[in-house]
């Protein structure tokens, strides 16, 4: 698990993170997104490419943890494969 300090707004936003994986056993990388402890969503992130994921929010402003847990882990030695999850930058927009 990754955890990060973000300011939020008050009101619906949405949550951006940039994330690619690298997959064994032909399956990717699964992450969980938590806000201050709160599931706000998760999936498999199917892509070898940086490729953004959104969450949807409505919560009180300030300062919150954004924790990402990759859920998954695991690698096929014979095969010479590594499953990983790789995080890039995480922002937040209006929802529209």
């Amino acid at each position: 698990t990754v955890d990060a300090l973000i300011v939020v707004p008050e009101g619906k936003s949405i949550i951006l993170i940039a994330a690619k994986g690298s997959p064994a056993d032909s399956v990717f990388p699964y992450m969980i997104v938590a806000l201050d402890g709160e599931e706000i969503g998760e999936m498999f992130v199917e892509s070898s490419e940086w490729k953004e994921y959104s969450f949807e929010i409505d919560v009180d402003g300030g300062l919150k943890v954004l924790s990402v847990t990759f859920a998954n882990n695991g690698d096929d030695r014979d095969k010479n494969e590594d499953r990983n999850l790789y995080l890039g930058e995480a922002k937040i927009v209006e929802s529209h």
